[in-house]
């Protein structure tokens, strides 16, 4: 609080109407999903991609009789990406997250068997999980399987099996996020760099002849 300041003074807010000016509009233009109905489209891809990977990971699951097959659909949403190196890194990252985790849960349901101490380890994991989802994704895939192994312990009486089915089901849907990258329609960001690169330039050109047009009609409307 200001010293000297009354109590019937208000706080000023910026005017929506200006402070919209601030905001990217979203464009929802019909023709820009058209557009996109295309194998040039990266959006269009990945979404055709998306959809083949997980109607294969649920087959795979379906056929072999996995015990939460929709594990592998959750493992595929989560890790494939559009580009191949962000799909590669959340792949390994989500890996050895998962493998320490049922590593550590091991341990920890062989030494204790006690439902209440499985319901505080499996809150207090997905907090941490969450909280470090966006700075350190092998570590908060460690506390999710750390979440996940102790809620299904208080469920399930064999966690062991748990355990065994959570590794598996990530392992196979990681792989197929992986593979889906290389094999279903690959979008490789070098092809396109020089498109990139040249808009680039085209957008900076004009931005500065807007500009230089800007401060000439000023100077020549100046007074003498």
């Amino acid at each position: 609080m200001v010293i000297g300041s009354s109590k019937e003074e208000e706080l000023e807010f910026i005017d929506d109407k200006y402070a919209r000016k601030f905001i990217a509009p979203q464009d929802y233009d019909p023709k820009t999903l058209v557009s996109n109905f295309s194998f040039e489209s990266l959006i269009f891809k990945h979404a055709l991609r998306l959809a083949v990977t997980v109607m294969i990971g649920y087959g795979i699951g379906t056929i072999f009789d996995f015990q939460n097959p929709y594990w592998i659909l959750l493992t595929i949403i989560i890790i494939l990406r559009p580009s191949y190196g962000l799909t590669k890194t959340r792949s390994k990252d989500r890996i050895i997250g998962t493998l320490i985790g049922g590593a550590i849960a091991f341990i920890i349901v062989s030494l204790v068997q006690n439902t209440y101490l499985f319901a505080v380890l499996g809150i207090g994991s997905l907090i941490v999980a969450f909280s470090m989802l966006q700075r350190n994704y092998k570590t908060a895939a460690t506390f999710i399987t750390l979440s996940v192994i102790f809620i299904y312990g208080i469920l399930r009486p064999d966690i062991l099996t748990v355990i065994q089915f959570r590794i598996l089901d990530t392992v196979i849907g990681a792989g197929l996020s992986f593979l889906a990258t290389l094999v279903l329609w690959p979008a490789w960001g070098f092809l396109s760099m020089n498109n990139n690169l040249r808009n680039c330039l085209i957008a900076n050109k004009n931005f500065l002849r807007e500009i230089a047009a800007f401060y000439s009609l000023n100077e020549k409307n100046l007074p003498p």
